[in-house]
């Protein structure tokens, strides 16, 4: 065990943080550290649910919770919601949608509205827009984040069911309520491409031009500006830079 966690000391900065986790949680059990060995895998289980060694750390923890009974090092409940959106974001919605519903029994507060947000979100990934659409419709967050997520969402599966008006409703919460959110931005560029699929000039330029000024040195403002910009320039505008 000894000369793993030296191999790893030297050479850690070639290995994944699971490879390393792995190797770290496998030697403090032979060493019987056992509650270090725990945490090692705990952040394979959380962070890295994805990884080769996912299956090896989620087996390791259900045995190492037996051994040490009222000693395991139980993880704060913010590291479930991590592990959710893990999930999310490689686009298993499914399982994150899954992992979302058993949080929001589970966490309270801010943690639980932001399992919300995301249930819903993973509901319209997976193509579930009208479920998602009724699931936010019902809901109402306290926590800024949460509450911007929602109208985004909101507006993103009205956009996918054909309502325009709401859509822009939607957009027009998010300006009022929370300028400055990402989510706000999201929905401009997503207005934005609505009218751009449909060759509307003045509306495709207005939403990028709103976008844009909103969100003015923002990467992901840039693309608002390149639009807005060519759009301007299509019509001859002698402001257009």
């Amino acid at each position: 065990p000894k000369v793993a966690m030296e191999i790893v000391e030297r050479y850690g900065h070639l290995m994944t943080e699971p490879e390393r986790e792995a190797i770290r949680g496998a030697a403090q059990r032979v060493l019987r550290n056992l509650p270090q060995s725990a945490r090692h895998y705990q952040q394979i289980f959380f962070a890295h649910p994805v990884s080769a060694q996912a299956p090896e750390a989620s087996r390791a923890l259900s045995e190492l919770r037996l051994e040490l009974g009222d000693r395991y090092p139980e993880a704060p409940q913010s590291r479930y919601l991590e592990r959710a959106n893990v999930w999310f974001d490689a686009k298993d919605y499914n399982r994150a949608k899954d992992e979302f519903t058993n949080l929001t029994e589970r966490l309270d507060g801010e943690e639980r509205e932001q399992a919300r947000a995301r249930l819903a979100a993973a509901s319209y990934h997976s193509g579930r827009t009208q479920p998602a659409y009724d699931y936010l419709r019902g809901q109402r967050f306290q926590s800024p984040a949460a509450a911007a997520e929602r109208l985004y969402y909101l507006g993103a599966a009205a956009r996918r069911m054909g309502r325009r008006t709401e859509m822009i409703q939607y957009a027009n919460e998010l300006a009022s309520d929370f300028p400055q959110s990402p989510w706000r931005l999201q929905l401009l560029r997503d207005l934005g491409n609505t009218y751009l699929l449909e060759n509307d000039h003045a509306n495709y330029s207005k939403y990028f031009k709103s976008c844009h000024e909103a969100f003015r040195g923002n990467e992901d403002a840039a693309y608002c500006h390149w639009w807005y910009t060519w759009n301007t320039f299509l019509r001859q505008r002698p402001k257009a830079r």
